[in-house]
C-alpha cells in the first residue's frame, strides 16, 4: 500500500511540475538558451606568475606567460637539501614577484 501511495505522489508531483512548465510558455530549451546567452563569455587566460626550477644544474626562473627563462641564479641545485631538489624538479610556482622573491630567498640564501 505504501508503494502505491509513493508512486501516486510522485506521479502527481511530476504532473504538477509539467503543468507549471507548460504554463510558463517557454520550453526547457528556451530557458537553457536564455541562461547561456546571459553568461559572460570567458576566454581562456594565459598562466601568470613564475616557475622556479632547475636548469643546467642551477636554480632558474621561468615566466609562465612566455615560457622563457627570465633569471638564473648562481645556486647549484646539488648543494640544496633533497626535499628542495625534489620540489625544484616539479617546479615551484610563484603567483607574483613578491612570492618569487620569497622562494628565491629561501633557496638561495
Amino acid at each position: 500500500m505504501k508503494k502505491i501511495l509513493t508512486l501516486t505522489a510522485m506521479a502527481v508531483y511530476t504532473m504538477v511540475a509539467v503543468f507549471f512548465l507548460l504554463q510558463s510558455g517557454a520550453s526547457t530549451t528556451d530557458n537553457v538558451q536564455k541562461i547561456v546567452q546571459t553568461e559572460p563569455a570567458t576566454e581562456p587566460t594565459e598562466p601568470e606568475g613564475y616557475l622556479v626550477k632547475t636548469v643546467n644544474g642551477v636554480v632558474a626562473v621561468e615566466e609562465l606567460k612566455s615560457g622563457e627563462i627570465v633569471k638564473t641564479t648562481d645556486t647549484r641545485a646539488a648543494i640544496l637539501p633533497a626535499e628542495d631538489r625534489r620540489r625544484l624538479e616539479q617546479g615551484i610556482e610563484a603567483k607574483d614577484e613578491r612570492g618569487l622573491r620569497k622562494i628565491l630567498e629561501d633557496l638561495c640564501s
